[in-house]
Protein backbone atom coordinates (compact mmCIF):
# COMPACT_ATOMS: atom_id res chain seq x y z
CA UNK A 1 0.00 0.00 0.00
CA UNK A 2 1.36 3.42 -0.65
CA UNK A 3 3.24 5.48 2.00
CA UNK A 4 0.31 7.73 1.77
CA UNK A 5 -2.61 5.70 1.91
CA UNK A 6 -0.91 3.59 4.68
CA UNK A 7 -0.63 6.72 6.82
CA UNK A 8 -4.52 8.16 5.71
CA UNK A 9 -6.33 4.57 7.16
CA UNK A 10 -4.11 5.15 10.23
CA UNK A 11 -4.90 9.03 10.97
CA UNK A 12 -8.59 8.81 9.71
CA UNK A 13 -10.23 8.16 13.23
CA UNK A 14 -7.79 10.25 14.81
CA UNK A 15 -8.66 12.98 12.22
CA UNK A 16 -12.07 12.58 13.03
CA UNK A 17 -12.07 12.14 16.67
CA UNK A 18 -9.86 15.64 16.84
CA UNK A 19 -12.13 17.57 14.51
CA UNK A 20 -15.11 16.40 15.42
CA UNK A 21 -16.10 19.45 17.80
CA UNK A 22 -14.56 22.19 15.63
CA UNK A 23 -16.21 24.50 12.84
CA UNK A 24 -13.95 26.73 11.01
CA UNK A 25 -16.87 27.82 8.88
CA UNK A 26 -15.09 25.64 5.61
CA UNK A 27 -16.70 23.72 3.15
CA UNK A 28 -14.78 20.02 1.75
CA UNK A 29 -15.17 19.11 -1.56
CA UNK A 30 -15.40 15.74 -2.80
CA UNK A 31 -13.95 14.72 -6.26
CA UNK A 32 -16.15 11.37 -8.06
CA UNK A 33 -15.73 9.91 -11.22
CA UNK A 34 -17.43 7.37 -12.40
CA UNK A 35 -19.53 4.71 -10.21
CA UNK A 36 -18.73 1.02 -11.45
CA UNK A 37 -16.19 -2.24 -11.07
CA UNK A 38 -14.13 -1.31 -13.46
CA UNK A 39 -11.19 -0.55 -10.69
CA UNK A 40 -9.94 2.20 -12.75
CA UNK A 41 -8.12 5.09 -10.68
CA UNK A 42 -11.58 6.62 -11.72
CA UNK A 43 -13.84 3.98 -10.46
CA UNK A 44 -15.53 3.94 -7.09
CA UNK A 45 -18.22 0.70 -7.18
CA UNK A 46 -22.06 1.23 -6.57
CA UNK A 47 -21.51 -0.35 -3.01
CA UNK A 48 -18.77 1.59 -1.37
CA UNK A 49 -20.21 4.77 -2.68
CA UNK A 50 -23.99 3.99 -1.07
CA UNK A 51 -21.30 3.26 2.35
CA UNK A 52 -19.41 6.44 1.65
CA UNK A 53 -23.22 8.08 1.30
CA UNK A 54 -24.16 6.06 4.72
CA UNK A 55 -20.74 7.45 6.69
CA UNK A 56 -21.35 11.19 5.35
CA UNK A 57 -25.37 11.07 6.48
CA UNK A 58 -24.23 9.16 10.11
CA UNK A 59 -22.40 12.05 11.01
CA UNK A 60 -24.45 14.88 10.03
CA UNK A 61 -23.17 16.18 7.17
CA UNK A 62 -24.66 18.75 4.95
CA UNK A 63 -24.30 18.57 1.35
CA UNK A 64 -23.92 21.94 -1.02
CA UNK A 65 -24.03 22.30 -4.79
CA UNK A 66 -20.95 23.82 -6.34
CA UNK A 67 -23.48 27.34 -6.56
CA UNK A 68 -23.80 27.38 -2.90
CA UNK A 69 -20.25 26.99 -2.23
CA UNK A 70 -19.51 30.52 -4.57
CA UNK A 71 -22.01 32.03 -3.25
CA UNK A 72 -20.80 31.34 0.19
CA UNK A 73 -17.79 32.11 -0.94
CA UNK A 74 -18.70 35.70 -2.56
CA UNK A 75 -20.84 37.00 0.71
CA UNK A 76 -17.94 35.72 3.21
CA UNK A 77 -20.45 33.62 4.82
CA UNK A 78 -19.61 30.80 6.99
CA UNK A 79 -20.65 27.27 5.79
CA UNK A 80 -22.61 25.30 8.30
CA UNK A 81 -21.16 22.84 9.96
CA UNK A 82 -19.83 19.41 8.74
CA UNK A 83 -20.33 21.00 5.02
CA UNK A 84 -19.62 19.02 2.21
CA UNK A 85 -19.91 19.46 -1.59
CA UNK A 86 -20.48 16.37 -3.92
CA UNK A 87 -19.27 16.51 -7.69
CA UNK A 88 -18.52 13.91 -10.29
CA UNK A 89 -16.58 14.87 -12.97
CA UNK A 90 -16.94 13.81 -16.85
CA UNK A 91 -20.55 13.19 -16.32
CA UNK A 92 -20.49 9.31 -16.79
CA UNK A 93 -24.25 7.74 -17.03
CA UNK A 94 -23.72 5.72 -13.75
CA UNK A 95 -23.66 9.38 -12.03
CA UNK A 96 -27.62 9.09 -12.91
CA UNK A 97 -28.08 5.33 -12.70
CA UNK A 98 -26.05 4.10 -9.60
CA UNK A 99 -25.58 7.44 -7.89
CA UNK A 100 -29.01 9.53 -8.17
CA UNK A 101 -30.83 6.85 -6.14
CA UNK A 102 -28.19 6.57 -3.51
CA UNK A 103 -28.01 10.39 -3.17
CA UNK A 104 -31.72 10.71 -3.11
CA UNK A 105 -32.24 7.95 -0.43
CA UNK A 106 -29.57 10.12 1.79
CA UNK A 107 -30.78 14.18 0.77
CA UNK A 108 -27.86 14.54 -0.53
CA UNK A 109 -27.43 16.57 -3.89
CA UNK A 110 -24.27 16.76 -6.34
CA UNK A 111 -22.68 19.00 -8.77
CA UNK A 112 -22.20 17.18 -12.28
CA UNK A 113 -19.94 18.31 -15.01
CA UNK A 114 -20.11 17.35 -18.43
CA UNK A 115 -18.56 17.10 -21.37
CA UNK A 116 -20.51 18.95 -23.70
CA UNK A 117 -19.42 17.28 -26.71
CA UNK A 118 -19.34 14.08 -25.37
CA UNK A 119 -23.05 13.55 -24.65
CA UNK A 120 -24.65 10.12 -25.08
CA UNK A 121 -21.16 8.78 -25.88
CA UNK A 122 -18.96 6.41 -24.65
CA UNK A 123 -15.36 7.54 -23.50
CA UNK A 124 -12.23 5.77 -25.64
CA UNK A 125 -9.57 6.95 -23.27
CA UNK A 126 -5.83 5.73 -21.70
CA UNK A 127 -4.03 6.30 -18.71
CA UNK A 128 -0.83 6.70 -19.37
CA UNK A 129 -0.46 3.77 -22.36
CA UNK A 130 -2.89 1.45 -20.76
CA UNK A 131 -6.17 1.73 -22.22
CA UNK A 132 -9.42 2.05 -20.38
CA UNK A 133 -12.82 0.44 -20.30
CA UNK A 134 -15.39 2.20 -23.07
CA UNK A 135 -17.59 3.36 -20.37
CA UNK A 136 -21.07 5.37 -21.19
CA UNK A 137 -21.83 9.15 -20.85
CA UNK A 138 -24.81 10.91 -19.70
CA UNK A 139 -27.37 11.73 -22.38
CA UNK A 140 -29.04 15.05 -22.21
CA UNK A 141 -32.54 13.71 -20.74
CA UNK A 142 -30.43 12.48 -17.90
CA UNK A 143 -28.28 15.41 -17.55
CA UNK A 144 -32.27 17.04 -17.08
CA UNK A 145 -33.31 14.50 -14.83
CA UNK A 146 -30.24 14.99 -12.50
CA UNK A 147 -31.02 19.02 -12.79
CA UNK A 148 -34.72 18.37 -11.94
CA UNK A 149 -33.58 16.13 -8.59
CA UNK A 150 -31.98 18.88 -7.34
CA UNK A 151 -28.13 18.58 -8.76
CA UNK A 152 -26.37 20.99 -10.24
CA UNK A 153 -24.41 21.03 -14.17
CA UNK A 154 -21.48 22.11 -14.32
CA UNK A 155 -19.06 22.94 -17.38
CA UNK A 156 -16.37 20.47 -17.60
CA UNK A 157 -15.92 22.26 -21.48
CA UNK A 158 -16.66 20.59 -24.97
CA UNK A 159 -13.93 18.13 -25.37
CA UNK A 160 -12.10 17.70 -22.72
CA UNK A 161 -8.12 18.84 -23.42
CA UNK A 162 -5.59 19.75 -21.72
CA UNK A 163 -6.14 23.86 -21.38
CA UNK A 164 -2.57 24.31 -21.02
CA UNK A 165 -1.86 22.99 -24.39
CA UNK A 166 -4.72 25.00 -26.00
CA UNK A 167 -4.22 28.12 -28.02
CA UNK A 168 -6.02 31.07 -26.44
CA UNK A 169 -9.41 30.92 -29.00
CA UNK A 170 -9.70 27.10 -28.72
CA UNK A 171 -9.56 27.52 -24.60
CA UNK A 172 -12.13 30.58 -25.23
CA UNK A 173 -14.32 27.96 -27.41
CA UNK A 174 -14.07 25.08 -25.03
CA UNK A 175 -15.11 27.48 -22.04
CA UNK A 176 -17.67 29.43 -23.99
CA UNK A 177 -19.20 27.14 -25.83
CA UNK A 178 -19.38 24.15 -23.36
CA UNK A 179 -21.51 27.18 -21.22
CA UNK A 180 -23.38 28.14 -23.64
CA UNK A 181 -25.00 24.54 -24.61
CA UNK A 182 -25.61 23.53 -21.22
CA UNK A 183 -27.50 26.47 -20.43
CA UNK A 184 -29.18 26.18 -23.92
CA UNK A 185 -30.16 23.02 -23.15
CA UNK A 186 -31.61 23.15 -19.56
CA UNK A 187 -32.41 26.43 -19.12
CA UNK A 188 -30.53 27.79 -16.43
CA UNK A 189 -27.48 29.74 -15.72
CA UNK A 190 -24.26 27.46 -15.32
CA UNK A 191 -21.38 28.98 -13.25
CA UNK A 192 -19.24 25.93 -12.16
CA UNK A 193 -16.54 24.75 -13.99
CA UNK A 194 -13.92 21.74 -13.53
CA UNK A 195 -10.70 21.87 -15.07
CA UNK A 196 -9.73 18.82 -17.01
CA UNK A 197 -7.00 16.67 -15.69
CA UNK A 198 -6.50 19.48 -13.12
CA UNK A 199 -4.69 20.86 -15.46
CA UNK A 200 -4.24 24.87 -15.26
CA UNK A 201 -2.31 27.79 -15.62
CA UNK A 202 -2.62 31.36 -14.33
CA UNK A 203 -3.86 32.23 -17.77
CA UNK A 204 -6.61 29.69 -17.84
CA UNK A 205 -7.75 30.83 -14.34
CA UNK A 206 -7.68 33.96 -16.06
CA UNK A 207 -9.99 32.59 -19.28
CA UNK A 208 -12.62 30.40 -16.63
CA UNK A 209 -13.14 34.26 -14.89
CA UNK A 210 -13.51 35.80 -18.35
CA UNK A 211 -16.07 33.24 -19.43
CA UNK A 212 -18.27 34.16 -16.47
CA UNK A 213 -17.64 30.93 -14.28
CA UNK A 214 -18.34 31.90 -10.45
CA UNK A 215 -16.27 28.54 -8.88
CA UNK A 216 -13.60 26.20 -10.60
CA UNK A 217 -12.66 22.90 -9.15
CA UNK A 218 -8.91 21.37 -9.44
CA UNK A 219 -7.38 18.56 -8.41
CA UNK A 220 -5.16 20.19 -5.53
CA UNK A 221 -5.72 18.01 -2.44
CA UNK A 222 -7.57 19.75 0.38
CA UNK A 223 -10.43 21.81 2.05
CA UNK A 224 -11.52 25.12 0.92
CA UNK A 225 -12.26 28.09 3.80
CA UNK A 226 -13.66 31.32 3.56
CA UNK A 227 -10.60 32.81 2.06
CA UNK A 228 -9.87 30.09 -0.73
CA UNK A 229 -9.78 31.63 -4.50
CA UNK A 230 -13.01 30.60 -6.06
CA UNK A 231 -11.58 29.68 -9.74
CA UNK A 232 -9.25 27.11 -7.89
CA UNK A 233 -10.90 25.15 -5.29
CA UNK A 234 -9.20 22.09 -4.11
CA UNK A 235 -10.65 18.71 -3.49
CA UNK A 236 -10.19 15.75 -1.70
CA UNK A 237 -10.42 12.89 -4.49
CA UNK A 238 -12.27 10.01 -3.79
CA UNK A 239 -11.36 6.53 -4.99
CA UNK A 240 -11.92 3.00 -4.83
CA UNK A 241 -9.24 2.45 -2.20
CA UNK A 242 -11.38 5.14 -0.22
CA UNK A 243 -12.45 3.43 3.08
CA UNK A 244 -16.23 4.87 4.55
CA UNK A 245 -13.84 6.44 7.51
CA UNK A 246 -12.24 8.79 5.47
CA UNK A 247 -15.49 10.60 4.31
CA UNK A 248 -16.58 10.90 8.08
CA UNK A 249 -13.08 12.95 8.83
CA UNK A 250 -13.65 15.01 5.45
CA UNK A 251 -16.35 16.80 6.97
CA UNK A 252 -14.40 18.13 9.86
CA UNK A 253 -11.70 20.52 9.82
CA UNK A 254 -8.81 18.96 10.70
CA UNK A 255 -9.03 17.57 7.50
CA UNK A 256 -7.16 20.52 5.93
CA UNK A 257 -3.81 20.19 8.26
CA UNK A 258 -3.79 16.31 7.80
CA UNK A 259 -3.43 16.70 4.01
CA UNK A 260 -1.06 19.83 4.35
CA UNK A 261 1.27 17.84 6.80
CA UNK A 262 0.94 14.83 4.65
CA UNK A 263 2.22 16.36 1.53
CA UNK A 264 5.07 17.69 3.36
CA UNK A 265 5.88 14.17 4.44
CA UNK A 266 6.08 13.17 1.27
CA UNK A 267 7.91 15.71 -0.33
CA UNK A 268 10.36 14.94 2.41
CA UNK A 269 10.33 11.45 2.27
CA UNK A 270 10.17 10.58 -0.90
CA UNK A 271 12.10 13.25 -2.35
CA UNK A 272 8.65 14.58 -4.32
CA UNK A 273 9.28 18.36 -4.55
CA UNK A 274 5.98 18.34 -7.09
CA UNK A 275 3.59 16.57 -4.79
CA UNK A 276 1.32 17.87 -5.22
CA UNK A 277 2.25 20.55 -7.62
CA UNK A 278 5.50 22.71 -7.35
CA UNK A 279 3.90 25.87 -7.38
CA UNK A 280 -0.25 27.32 -7.56
CA UNK A 281 -0.68 27.61 -11.16
CA UNK A 282 1.30 25.05 -12.63
CA UNK A 283 -0.05 21.97 -14.56
CA UNK A 284 -0.69 19.22 -13.06
CA UNK A 285 -2.30 16.09 -14.72
CA UNK A 286 -3.79 12.86 -13.71
CA UNK A 287 -2.45 11.58 -17.12
CA UNK A 288 -5.65 10.72 -18.57
CA UNK A 289 -6.08 11.71 -22.23
CA UNK A 290 -8.90 11.42 -24.40
CA UNK A 291 -8.60 9.89 -27.49
CA UNK A 292 -11.68 9.23 -30.40
CA UNK A 293 -15.37 9.89 -28.92
CA UNK A 294 -17.22 6.75 -29.52
CA UNK A 295 -19.21 7.02 -33.03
Amino acid sequence: MPIKRTLLHTLYPIVYRLGAGAHDGGVTILSYHALDTHATDISVAPAQFAAHMAALAAVGAVSLTMREVAAGLTAGRPFPRRAVAITFDDGFASVASEGAPILARYGFTATVYVITGMVGRSTQWTAGTHALPAVPLLSWAEIAALQHAGSEIGAHTVSHPFLSQCTPDAVAHELGAARATLEARLGRSVRAFAYPQGDYTPAIVAAVRAAGYRSAVTLDQGRTGLHSEALRLPRLHISRHTPPSALRAAVVPTIGPTYRLLNGLIRGLLRRRNWPRPLPGTVQSTGMQPLAEAQ
